[in-house]
């Protein structure tokens, strides 16, 4: 397993100034690069806390990163039709569905959401916008490794290119 730790590893590094995060299939945090910490520094969130949180109950429970999005209803909405989705075959996951509060206008918001939705993060800078990707691992031979995925948060214009880089950097030089 060295050779994926090493691996995620380099793709979460590679990743900076962008944050990445490493999901297990119940969506713990297990892992983040520096860019995951430093957002969550910007949105006044513990940047510590973007390591060994489940990534549903943040977006979903108040309090967490979820109320730092513009447009929360239409993130909380598709993480709790993709986790649905992906529970029907993993008890550990409905599980923790079953103790998360539902999104509020899921049947109106349903049929409203563009092919490709977007994450708008309240910063003090302004709104953040980002494009969520995922990488997974090719032909698993692991149980384990065939649950874990990186989510990239790509900036999705200049301005949160910029914001981001300038904060990575300024991170990098504090240490």
């Amino acid at each position: 397993m060295d050779v994926v730790r090493d691996a995620i590893d380099h793709v979460l590094h590679a990743n900076n100034p962008a944050p990445a995060i490493v999901l297990n299939a119940q969506w713990d945090i297990l892992a983040a690069n520096a860019s995951a910490g430093v957002l969550f520094d910007l949105v006044g969130l513990a940047r510590e806390a973007a390591e060994g949180l489940n990534l549903l109950v943040t977006l979903l429970q108040r309090g967490g990163l979820g109320d730092h999005l513009s447009n929360t209803e239409e993130i909380r909405l598709v993480a709790w039709q993709r986790a649905s989705r992906e529970a029907l075959n993993n008890p550990a996951l409905a599980e923790i569905l079953k103790n998360l509060p539902a999104p509020h206008s899921a049947a109106a918001l349903a049929n409203e959401l563009p092919p490709l939705l977007l994450t708008r993060v309240d910063s003090p800078q302004g709104e953040l916008t980002f494009m969520s990707t995922f990488t997974t691992f090719g032909m698993p031979l692991d149980i384990t490794m065939s649950s874990l995925r990186i989510e990239h948060l790509i900036p999705a214009d200049a301005k949160t290119w910029e914001v981001m880089t300038k904060a990575y950097e300024q991170a990098q030089h504090s240490q």
